[in-house]
């Protein structure tokens, strides 16, 4: 079964090409908008969600599908997103 361990937004996240660890940049903790902000709203933000998730048995491949839900600050929903987890490989770094 796939598990979900972590997931945040940052402005910016660097892969090293040889051990494969990633530095996360100005990790978000909020995003705020001024007093009066109609919702749904345009905004010119650009990050990248990361997100990390596990096997519960690491010899045995899943696959799975994650989800990003968007909610205004009343809690009514803005957006949805799915996107695809492929845990059928192991990573062995060389």
């Amino acid at each position: 079964m796939i598990r979900h361990s972590w997931s945040l937004l940052c402005s910016r996240c660097i892969t090293d090409p040889t051990s494969k660890n990633i530095t996360l940049v100005e990790v978000l903790e909020q995003i705020n908008a001024p007093p009066g902000t109609a919702f749904p709203t345009m905004a010119p933000v650009q990050t990248d969600f990361v997100s990390t998730w596990y096997r519960s048995d690491p010899n045995q491949g899943e696959r799975g599908t994650g989800r990003i839900v968007l909610n205004d600050p009343g809690g009514a929903l803005l957006d949805t997103t799915q996107f695809a987890i492929d845990l059928t490989s192991s990573f062995a770094p060389g």
